[in-house]
This record gives structure tokens, sequence and C-alpha cells, in this order.
């Protein structure tokens, strides 16, 4: 033991899973509403401070 340290616990590195985006809620529900057509596309960030009525 050291001076000052009560406990010291060492822990092996687990294998790091891979990341599945389609697995997440947010991923779920942008896909919903691709499907129910809840998505608004512009031609260009100036279009769509135009179409939001920002003027810049």
């Amino acid at each position: 033991m050291l001076v000052g340290v009560t406990s010291v616990k060492v822990h092996k590195a687990t294998k790091k899973k891979d990341y599945d985006i389609t697995k997440t809620a947010g991923y779920r529900e942008a896909m919903d509403d691709v499907k129910n057509g809840r998505v608004t596309t512009y031609d260009s960030v100036d279009d769509m401070f135009k179409k939001l009525g920002i003027n810049i």
C-alpha cells in the first residue's frame, strides 16, 4: 500500500463493441420522419434562410 491510498483495483480492458447507429432511438425517429414525410429540403443555405423569413 502507498501512503494515503487505501485501495487500488485494476480492471482488464474489455473488448469494445462496434457501435451500430441503426439501433439508436434517434435513428429510428429520423427514419420515421422520412417515412411519414416530415422532412424539409432546401436547395441551399440561402434558400433555407429565405424560406424561413430570415434576412442575412
